[in-house]
């Protein structure tokens, strides 16, 4: 996907490249009522766009979040979260190596272990890599545990963000459905 996101006001535009290549979302938290606008992939495009909740289960099919924790901003945030529950109970042991390259871009991957499967414990593995530069979160990926015994951890989530622009000056049109530029 190609995103866009502001946060103020909160606002995302995503194109599809894969797998709905031509597939557009916009959601801006000042407009629509809340609603986020859809244009579809392939022959679904010519029905125009359509408005959804963004929580609801036409906009969520095949999707683990809503739109409204899309970001790199939204992805910190939730990390810092489950890493404040899980310093609660302890049996976490926490690695780090130095320059992993991402989108060759040098990083510093933080891996978080949980080595007992508990219910407050929402992975067995999560990895966190830092551009060495931005100073940001640039990618993330998550581990359940394995499913037979010696097993490998199996891959639940991951998020990777290449060809990062920090605060690139949005405007209002670039999350405006009445742009005409937007939806082509």
């Amino acid at each position: 996907m190609k995103i866009k996101v502001r946060h103020k006001p909160y606002s995302v535009h995503m194109l599809f490249i894969q797998p709905f290549a031509g597939r557009e979302v916009l959601y801006n938290e000042s407009r629509n009522n809340g609603k986020l606008v859809a244009l579809g992939d392939g022959w679904k495009r010519r029905l125009g766009p359509v408005k959804l909740d963004p929580n609801g289960s036409l906009a969520m099919k095949g999707q683990r979040y809503p739109i409204t924790m899309t970001g790199i901003y939204n992805l910190t945030s939730e990390l810092v979260r489950i890493a404040e529950q899980d310093v609660k109970y302890g049996e976490c042991t926490v690695r780090y190596r130095s320059n992993i390259p991402i989108d060759g871009r040098p990083t510093t991957m933080i891996e978080a272990t949980h080595p007992v499967p508990r219910r407050n414990f929402r992975y067995n593995i999560a990895r966190i890599f830092i551009d060495n530069e931005l100073r940001i979160p640039v990618a993330y990926s998550a581990y359940t545990w394995p499913a037979q015994p010696g097993g490998d951890p199996v891959l639940e989530e991951e998020y990777i963000y290449t060809d990062v622009k920090v605060n690139p000056g949005f405007s209002d049109a670039d999350f405006d459905e009445t742009n005409p530029n937007l939806f082509k």
